[in-house]
């Protein structure tokens, strides 16, 4: 639930705000939003289903699946394992992951421009030899013609806007093979 705690809150946050639902609905739709047989629904099964419960319940899931500090954690050790598992995963796989853990980190207010320092030397971990080869050239080549270096608050944003090129580029080199009659992954 960690992981999927971002989502499913942002969801369910319309209901926990609508000042027009009374608590004891409020705790009905938490009970059907929640899937069955998790440790969040047994959570929210532990408590009867009344007013009072509604917000010990909120209260109770917040702190078990909702701590900043675990779900920061929980992305940092899925980008870990990402460098892990480089040669398994296809680059549009890779840069589809990346980018969603990064967005989800932002989420919890750890942006690419506070934390390069730390996310960069992660991410670029996670590029397959010939990717990493590829953007160390374009990082010298922007460096050679601009005078200057990739800007530290930015250098994770142009990473993912290089692998993002690529991916596209992929795209149609895919396509380009394959010819009209097939389809893209």
């Amino acid at each position: 639930m960690p992981r999927s705690w971002i989502a499913f809150w942002g969801q369910f946050c319309r209901v926990h705000e609508d000042k027009n639902l009374r608590e004891e609905d409020k705790f009905q739709y938490l009970l059907s939003s929640l899937k069955p047989r998790t440790k969040a629904r047994d959570i929210a099964e532990s408590y009867p289903p009344s007013k009072g419960n509604y917000l010990k319940v909120i209260d109770h899931l917040k702190s078990r699946f909702g701590r900043k500090d675990l779900l920061i954690e929980v992305y940092i050790r899925e980008l870990l394992a990402l460098v892990n598992n480089k040669s398994a995963i296809k680059l549009t796989d890779l840069y589809d992951k990346l980018g969603s853990d990064l967005r989800a980190l932002e989420t919890l207010n750890v942006t690419t421009s506070n934390y390069a320092a730390m996310l960069y030397p992660v991410v670029e971990s996670c590029l397959p030899a010939e990717v990493l080869k590829a953007w160390d050239r374009h990082r010298l080549n922007r460096e050679i013609s601009k005078d200057l270096a990739l800007g530290k608050e930015k250098v994770v944003e142009n990473l993912m806007t290089f692998l993002r090129h690529e991916v596209e580029g992929e795209e149609c080199r895919i396509l380009a093979e394959n010819g009209f009659g097939s389809k893209m992954n």
